[in-house]
């Protein structure tokens, strides 16, 4: 029997795409316009309008945030009112001078993105020297107390040297070792014959972690990897998007799905403080809590990714 979809009455979680002007240009990036970008002003106000309705958690993302000269005064705002900010980074942007100044604004939680244990599986996606850069992000980061989450793409090209990422996670300082499936989305379409995963690579991706769990010193967030509970109870938030997590586009427009950002969203809103509004009685939220009759969302937080389920035409993790 489908487990029926709760959600929370305001958003915990917001993913801010402050901006889509990025430096890298990765392989399966499921952004296409690089242009993008929220003013200050505006900018200042959705944390001030999140702040408000008790969101707790803030993820500042893009394209790249680092290209935004101002990222640390919407830092200082998130933190200045109670929100806990995250940067997702690619870390390339990365000098000590601007890690300090972001941690002394008040952000000391970085993710930074990798696809793989060396240059050689990594570089290939992100581009030249993106491996180094990004290592070389981690270790300043941690020597200023910096909290590090190191997120992998996994997919066909790298499944088999889990092992060795997550050494060089522990090696490098990381606080977490997030392990994200790769989605046929955006510009990753092209890709997937290369990238796309199946059930076989997900039950070895699975065997790999279960051995690595008891003597690898960083956890380990498995993300849709994780196997489904078998005595899952008769409700499910899902994954969060649309039950306890936001996504919000430059042009103020929000989503549920942050990979479905700039094609599953609601029109622009006029103001900041229509946020909390929107997210209660707005179709896309409705939907995404399988509360409509579309036929895409009949079974939305019943498995695990449901993009994933939609893109690869069957649930791959269960």
């Amino acid at each position: 029997m489908p487990r029926q979809v709760i959600w929370l009455q305001q958003p915990i979680h917001a993913a801010f795409y402050i901006t889509t002007r990025c430096n890298l240009r990765c392989r399966h990036c499921y952004i296409s316009n690089y242009t993008s970008e929220m003013p200050a002003s505006a900018a200042l106000e959705v944390v001030d309008a999140l702040a408000s309705i008790g969101t707790s958690r803030l993820s500042l993302l893009g394209g790249e945030p680092l290209v935004r000269d101002d990222l640390e005064h919407l830092v200082h705002q998130a933190s200045s009112r109670g929100i806990r900010p995250l940067i997702g980074t690619n870390g390339t942007l990365m000098s000590a001078e601007r890690a300090r100044s972001l941690i002394t604004s008040g952000c000391t939680d970085f993710q930074i993105s990798l696809e793989g244990h060396d240059p050689g599986l990594s570089d290939p996606v992100r581009g030249n020297d993106t491996f180094r850069r990004a290592i070389a992000a981690m270790r300043t980061l941690r020597e200023l107390d910096g909290k590090v989450s190191l997120n992998v793409v996994i997919s066909r090209a790298n499944y088999p040297k889990i092992s060795e990422i997550a050494h060089v996670a522990a090696e490098n300082g990381a606080h977490f070792l997030r392990l994200s499936a790769f989605i046929p989305q955006g510009s990753g379409q092209l890709y997937r014959n290369l990238y796309g995963l199946d059930r076989r690579i997900v039950g070895e991706v699975r065997r790999q972690i279960a051995d690595l769990l008891p003597r690898t010193p960083v956890p380990i967030i498995e993300g849709a990897f994780k196997k489904p509970s078998p005595n899952a109870c008769g409700e499910t938030f899902g994954c969060g998007a649309g039950t306890h997590s936001l996504t919000i586009n430059p042009d103020l427009s929000l989503g549920a799905c942050d990979l479905l950002s700039e094609h599953d969203r609601t029109r622009p809103l006029e103001s900041a403080a229509q946020i909390l509004e929107t997210w209660r009685m707005d179709g896309l939220f409705e939907k995404w809590r399988g509360r409509t009759e579309d036929p895409e969302f009949k079974s939305v937080h019943q498995h695990g990714c449901h993009l994933a389920m939609m893109r690869y035409g069957e649930n791959i993790f269960a």
